[in-house]
Order: structure tokens, then sequence, then C-alpha cells
């Protein structure tokens, strides 16, 4: 009886195994047709280390990380297999060997002759298996036409994307001392922080650059590679490298990247200031031209409107890329290169706005320091300074006006002109103010005081002045004489200015009105006379006709026409017209009688031959000056006198010279004067 139960426990165990097998396919199929698969292949290109199967990342990541990091297909290659007409290929995937999902299926025919092997298959990686770093497992997995499946053992492989310091910013390159030549003898290093992660294969891109990169795009190549675990290292940086860069501020930054081409951040730049070659070792006081001990070293407003400048004194040593920085009183300046300078000063423009805002609210002279310093890169090399006095206040109280520096002052009325004569216009002077004064008038301006001063200048000349008085308010008229003498050296023309400033005891800066246009055509002129060239005891001889032989004309009397440019400001004129006459006898009591036989009256341009400058007019020798002597045999008639008037033909009508005139007593004792040579 128990060898009967013992029989049926038996029994009972196989049913149970055998359903047990029917419910899972798996375990009726022969083991060896498992495991008859090939393992998947990787190409060797893929892997950063072929031992720990690490996958490089530009293989793993979806999407291009640059063009220092472009996304390539992650590709495995299944080895061939016996194939049927209907195959299902499909490459799972599986975090711990254990647990497998399909990543990949393709269902077909891979019998064609044109289906290469090892088999290429690109897996997709936007799938959730694929984005996870760490140790990724792959076997390829084929069900062919009867139903029969065969799977390969698994591929093991590392993806890793996460770069040293992960996605945080290294920590940049602590500071160094100036790099100069000297301490280039012993050598430039920088001290690469230590950072957590490091692992064999890590490696360190230094950059030394002249500029600051914004991506990594931007960076040059980099200058030192060197590998890293992570440790604080200490980095050597090629003399050569730092000469090729040259002086700066030059900017010192790194990368990391491991063993899978993991790129870190890019660090934070370090500035690092250069200075190679000789360095200046003396440096002179700078140089404001405008202030100087005649004027108490004092800029003032008019200065700040002519423009002023700091000039600082060329150094030895100093190179074309070194920069200067001028400090005036508290303000910087921005950097300027040396550049090209003229070897003796560094010439520096202080703004208008700089001036002012260093002066402030202010009341008359204000001591002020002005400073430079010599760089080199960034590095000062050393520099010098002087003390100056500034003095900006106004006799505005509301302070400096909106034209400042401009000595115009919009609080200022313009001058109101006014001539005496019958026609007088509003700024205007004719024919009929000839010889007259005109009459000046301005509103007072709003904060006049007593004792200002208001000087009146016509065309530049001091006309006139007025003092305030007790009596004077603002808004009242004052009035004030021009005298005729010098709006007579003012001379005509359709905008001579007019116009005043205002001064005050005790304050530096005058204040300026706009000028007023006054059309002045109230002058009359009479141009000088002509004069006579080659006159012997002040008449014209034998001598001066031969003096005058070697001209290309032949001999000839030369008038000088005088330099006529002061006479365009009456009227304008492009010619004139130029008169020679002769009266019969020495002197004026043998009367006016002409010789009309040699009278000359000509129009003569103005031009490059004849400039407005001056120029010579030739009186013919042979058939204007010789015809003269007429053989008179009252001796009272062997000279004659001679005129000349030239005349300018301007738009307002003719304008007459003053007459000159010349004795001619051409003829020596003998009777006959030989031009080419002595009398005979």
């Amino acid at each position: 009886m128990r060898e009967s139960r013992k029989a049926y426990s038996a029994s009972e165990g196989v049913r149970k195994a055998y359903l047990r097998s029917l419910a899972d396919p798996k375990s009726r199929i022969d083991p060896r047709i498992h495991s008859g698969m090939e393992d998947l292949i990787i190409d060797a290109k893929m892997l950063a280390d072929a031992a720990s199967g690490l996958v490089y990342r530009k293989y793993t990541i979806e999407e291009s990380g640059g063009p220092a990091d472009p996304a390539l297909p992650f590709e495995l290659s299944v080895p061939v297999w016996v194939r049927t007409r209907e195959d299902t290929l499909r490459i799972e995937h599986s975090r711990d060997g254990a647990t497998w999902t399909t990543v990949y299926e393709k269902i077909a025919d891979f019998r064609d002759p044109s289906t290469i092997f090892p088999y290429p298959v690109e897996i997709p990686k936007d799938q959730d298996a694929m984005r996870v770093d760490g140790t990724h497992y792959f076997r390829s997995w084929i069900m062919n036409y009867q139903g029969d499946t065969s799977w390969s053992d698994p591929l093991t492989l590392i993806f890793d994307r996460d770069p040293p310091y992960s996605h945080a910013t290294p920590v940049k390159f602590p500071d160094i001392p100036v790099v100069t030549d000297d301490s280039l003898k012993v050598g430039a290093k920088l001290k690469l922080p230590a950072y957590t992660g490091g692992a064999p294969g890590d490696q360190v891109l230094v950059y030394w650059m002249s500029h600051i990169p914004e991506k990594i795009e931007d960076l040059d190549p980099p200058i030192v590679t060197l590998p890293t675990t992570g440790a604080e290292q200490e980095l050597s940086i090629p003399e050569d490298k730092i000469r090729a860069v040259g002086d700066g501020g030059v900017y010192a930054l790194y990368l990391l990247v491991d063993k899978a081409l993991n790129i870190s951040a890019l660090s934070v730049w370090t500035s690092i200031p250069v200075a190679l070659g000789e360095l200046p070792t003396a440096f002179g006081d700078p140089e404001v031209p405008l202030a100087t001990a005649a004027d108490g070293f004092l800029i003032d407003q008019a200065d700040a409107q002519l423009g002023v400048e700091v000039w600082v004194p060329w150094q030895e040593h100093i190179k074309a890329t070194d920069t200067v920085v001028v400090t005036w009183g508290s303000i910087e300046l921005p950097a300027e290169t040396v550049g090209s300078a003229n070897k003796e000063f560094i010439q520096i423009k202080v703004p208008e706005e700089t001036l002012l805002r260093a002066y402030g609210s202010n009341e008359g002279p204000l001591p002020t320091n002005v400073s430079y310093v010599l760089n080199r890169g960034t590095h000062p090399v050393g520099g010098a300074d002087t003390d100056i006095n500034v003095d900006f206040e106004t006799m505005d109280p509301g302070g400096p006006s909106p034209e400042w520096p401009l000595p115009i002052h919009p609080g200022l009325e313009p001058v109101v002109v006014r001539g005496r004569g019958a026609a007088s216009g509003e700024n205007e002077l004719d024919d009929d103010d000839a010889g007259l004064p005109a009459d000046l008038e301005v509103e007072l301006y709003s904060f006049a005081k007593e004792n200002d001063e208001l000087e009146f200048y016509w065309a530049g000349e001091l006309a006139t002045t007025y003092t305030v008085s007790d009596t004077d308010k603002p808004n009242d008229t004052i009035l004030v004489v021009a005298p005729w003498a010098v709006i007579e050296k003012g001379g005509n023309g359709p905008a001579i200015p007019v116009n005043y400033r205002a001064s005050r005891p005790g304050v530096h800066n005058p204040v300026h009105a706009t000028p007023t246009d006054v059309l002045v055509d109230a002058i009359t002129i009479t141009p000088v006379a002509a004069t006579f060239n080659h006159l012997v005891r002040g008449m014209i001889t034998c001598a001066s006709i031969q003096a005058s032989n070697g001209h290309v004309g032949g001999p000839a009397v030369e008038v000088l026409i005088p330099d006529l440019t002061e006479y365009h400001q009456f009227s304008a004129f492009t010619k004139i017209q130029a008169k020679w006459w002769v009266y019969r006898g020495e002197t004026d009591d043998l009367g006016f009688d002409v010789i009309d036989a040699v009278t000359l009256d000509v129009s003569i341009d103005i031009d490059d031959e004849h400039p407005i400058t001056g120029f010579t007019w030739r009186i013919p020798y042979a058939t204007n000056v010789l015809p003269t002597h007429e053989g008179n045999t009252d001796p009272r008639f062997n000279s004659s006198r001679a005129n000349v008037q030239y005349i300018l033909k301007t738009g307002k009508g003719d304008i007459e010279s003053i007459e000159a005139r010349v004795d001619l007593a051409f003829m020596p004792p003998s009777g006959v004067c030989d031009p080419a040579g002595g009398a005979i």
C-alpha cells in the first residue's frame, strides 16, 4: 500500500510538470537552438573604451550638441543567421540582463542577395530605455517563418552623457601674478582646481585668449591638453603660446572632457595680466597745455570750448599697443591706445561732460588733480600726476546753460542796431548812415546785478561798454552807441556780427549774447594809389627803363597795382580799368596838355596772370613812353608828368583809386636812351 502511494505521488509530480511545460512553450525548445545566434556587433569607432563597452557620447545623444559634438546614429549589426522566407528581427534591450524590451523590430525576407551582413540596424535614441546613463544590454531575437525563435547572448555597453562637473560651471583658474619677461624665465603656471567624479581618461583643455568667448564655437585652439584624474594639479603654459597672444588682459579658461567625449561647460574666465618686453621705468608729469603758469594753471569755460587735452609724455620702451588711462579729478577716462603718437606726447582729449561733472556745483577755482597710468595689457606699469585749477563758475544762478561750454547764453537777448540816417532800418546801415554812429539797444537779462559790465563788439572790435547801475532792472532796455570809426573799420558786408558779453566782478567766466547780423552798406572807399618800379630819385630815368629790359615784353615803365583783396568786402569785382596819360612839360605851371599819342585806357581781368593780391602793369617804352619826348627846343619839355589810375568795376559801380604821378626824365645829356645798355 505504501508502494502504491509512492507511485501515485511520483505520477502526480510528472503530471504537474507536464502541465507547467504546456504553459511555457520556451521550455519545450531545445536549448542548443537558443544559443546558436552570434552576438551583436558594434563598430569599434563607436567605443571610447572597448574593454568596458563605453560608447562615445556623440552616438548616444538624440540631437546635435553643436559643431564640436555632432549627433551620429547608434548602430548595431546582426551576424548572419539561418533565414526563412519571413523572419521577425528584434533588437531587445535590458538594464538588468533579465527583463527585455524591444527597441527595434523588422519583419522581412532577409534572403534577398542585396541584403548586407552583418545586418546593420539603426536603433532610435528617442526611446525611454535609451535615455538613461549606465549599463545597457542588447541582444538580437529572431523568429523564423515556422515560429522557431533564437536569441544571442547580451552585448554589454555603457552610456555616459554626463560631463565632468555635470552641468555646473567649472571653477575658474585662481588668479596669478602679472606675466612678464622676468616671470617667464621660471615659467607661467596655472592651477587646475580639483573636481569630483574625475576618472581615468578625463582631459583638461586649456585656452589662453585675447578675447572673452561667449560660447564654445568662439574658442581658439587649446594651448594645452593634458590628462587629469580630478585632483588639483599644476599646468605649465608654454612660453611661445604666451608670446603669440601677446600683452593682455589675457583670458584663461578651460574645458574638461571625459573618455566618452562628454564636454563640460566652459569655465569662468580668469583675467591674467601679461606685460611682455622691456617696461618703462621713468614717468614724466602730465601736461595740460591750456593751463600754464601764465594763467595760474587755470582751465576755464573758454578753454573747455576750445577743447581741453591732457598730454602724457612719451616714455622710453613704450609700445604702440600700450594704453593710457587719464584720471581728471576723481573721474577716470576710458583707456586710450598709445598708437602712433608723435614720440613726444600722447594727446588725450577730456570730454566736456567730464570737465563739467568733475567741477560740480563749486564756485571759483577748484584745485584738481590730473593723473595718468600707463598700462601694458591690463598691467599698470607706472604713471604720474599734476595739479591745476578749474573754474567754471557762471553768473547765472541756474547754472551752466544747455549750450555749455559755448559762451552763448540763451538768457541774453541779442542786440538791435539802429542807424541815424534818414532811411535806416533795423539792423541795417546804408549810405544815409555814412559817417554817423549807430545806436545799440538790448534788453537787460534776468539775472543782471549792479556792477555787471557789458562789452559791445562790432565785427569783433570793442565798440563800447556799459556798467549796470543800481537803478537798472531786468528787462530794462539799455542804449549804447557804436562810434563810426569802429563801424568803418568793420567794413561793409551782408552780415557784420554785433554782439555783447556780460561779466561780473569775482566771476571768472563771462556770458555772451547771440550775435546780430547787420547789413552794412554805408562805407565808401578810395583804393590806394598804384606805385612805380625801378625809380631813381623818385623819377623814371633811363636807368629805370634799362632795369625793365630783361622782361620778355621788352623795356617798359612798370606800374605796381597793389593788393586789392580788402576792397572785396565793400563790393565784389572781377576786373579793373587801368589808365595811363602824360602831361607835357616838367612842372604843373606849364599846363596840363595831354600827349594823346601815348594815352592808354585798358580793361584787365582779375585772373591768374593778374591776381587780386597785386600785379605789374607794363607800359611799353617804344609806343607809350618814348614818344613823350617830342623834340621841343624848350628844355623844360625834355621831361614830362605821367599819371596812372585804376578803377574797380564793382556791382555797385566804379570805384576810382587815388591817382599816381611820376616824372618821366629818361633822356640823358646825349639825348638818346638805349634800353639795352647805357646812355649814349
